[in-house]
This record gives structure tokens, C-alpha cells and sequence, in this order.
């Protein structure tokens, strides 16, 4: 697959870097599913909270949808701090964005990824530019979640107020299985 390492994701326009970050498949809560217990168990997974619609089903966050949580998390930090934002405004807090930087520190870690990116001269401001390089399928993974959707947005974070279980009202499907119970 060939990766463009430049895009309107890092923009210094911010309506050019918000219309990239705001792009469907990148929206958060999607990879929050809610698989059959009996799944969970063969799967040999670690017991999890119920689905509120089906005590059948168990509800789990993909590392994919936490680490993308947390580049979000980050990103929303980084314009606040250089928009000079006050830090008793910003959502986020700086034990929040240790925790995500040593998530992603770990998921590096992890995947180990051994891509030669090429260097350049001074033409060249970012290593990289286009390059193959094999990716597992995003829209694949997005189209997987959905057909396991747990309804899920993180809608109204800032309100300490609004119900959790609100939060499980927005199938992808447009289907409402509270209505069932």
C-alpha cells in the first residue's frame, strides 16, 4: 500500500486539519463493540461490563479505537496549548496525556514496525514522504466494528451529567435494541 506521510491531518490551516481529523472513519466510539459472551469465553477474553441491551453480549474497546482516542486526546491538547488555551479550560488533563503518550509509546513497542523510511536533504523536511508499506485494512476493521457495534458515542463529555447509558443509543445501523427490552 502506498502511504502519503503528508496530509491535511497535519495542516497548519485548522479548517484543513479539522475537516481531515472529522473524516467518518476516524470518528471515535466506533471500535467499541459488544461481542457474544460465549465469543469472549472461546476467545479465552477477560470478562467484561454487559452490554446494556443484551446480557448476552459483553462490551470491549479495540487497542486500535484507544489509540486512536488518544491521538485524538493528544492532538485536541497540542492545538489548545499553542492556541494559548488556559489549562484550566482544556478538557484534557497532562496525567491524561502522559497515559496516551506511553499507550502509544507501547503500541510502538509492540508493532515493532520495520519500514525504511528514506532521508533526505534539505528538500525534504520529514522522513518519509510516499513509501509502501503493508497496513492491515482500516475500512476493513471499521466495517467489522460496525457489524459488532455496542451503539456507542462519546457524546457530551463534558457534562457529568448525561446518562452513560445515553451514550449506547447511536447504532450505526440505525437499529435501537433498548426499544426491545
Amino acid at each position: 500500500m502506498e502511504v502519503d506521510v503528508t496530509s491535511d491531518h497535519e495542516s497548519m490551516n485548522r479548517t484543513l486539519q479539522d475537516a481531515a481529523w472529522n473524516e467518518p472513519d476516524l470518528q471515535l466510539g466506533q471500535g467499541v463493540i459488544a461481542l457474544d459472551k460465549e465469543f469472549s469465553a472461546d476467545a479465552d477474553l477477560p470478562e467484561a461490563q454487559s452490554w446494556p441491551w443484551d446480557n448476552r453480549k459483553s462490551i470491549y474497546l479495540l487497542m486500535s479505537e484507544h489509540e486512536l482516542h488518544c491521538v485524538h486526546a493528544l492532538r485536541e491538547y497540542i492545538n489548545d496549548n499553542h492556541d494559548h488555551i488556559p489549562v484550566k479550560q482544556q478538557f484534557w488533563s497532562y496525567g491524561h496525556m502522559i497515559h496516551c503518550l506511553n499507550l502509544l509509546r507501547t503500541s510502538v513497542m509492540c508493532n515493532a514496525d520495520d519500514t525504511p523510511l528514506r532521508t533526505g536533504n534539505d528538500e525534504l523536511i520529514k522522513a518519509g514522504g510516499v513509501f509502501s508499506r503493508m497496513c492491515y485494512d482500516w475500512s476493513k476493521l471499521r466495517t467489522w466494528t460496525r457489524e459488532r457495534s455496542a451503539c456507542y458515542r462519546p457524546v457530551y463529555r463534558e457534562d457529568n451529567n448525561y446518562p452513560e447509558l445515553e451514550r449506547y443509543k447511536f447504532c450505526p445501523d440505525g437499529s435501537q435494541p433498548w426499544m426491545e427490552i
